[in-house]
């Protein structure tokens, strides 16, 4: 939706600031993942969507769980 991209542009820009410490690149690759999954699941591929989703969240764990 064209329509919708400067309003979703503007929020993203402001959420983007409750993200820290994840630099900017670590977080645009993350959206890259979702976009993947989103792609996967549209094209009925449960296997690309599980290895998209295990790669996602194993990254999470590292960067969210991992460190105290």
């Amino acid at each position: 939706m064209p329509a919708a991209l400067a309003s979703y542009n503007d929020v993203m820009t402001q959420l983007y600031g409750y993200f820290l410490p994840y630099p900017i690149e670590f977080l645009h690759g993350s959206n890259q993942d979702h976009a993947a999954l989103v792609e996967s699941l549209a094209a009925q591929d449960p296997v690309a969507a599980v290895a998209v989703t295990r790669k996602h969240v194993a990254e999470l764990h590292e960067t969210m769980l991992s460190h105290p």
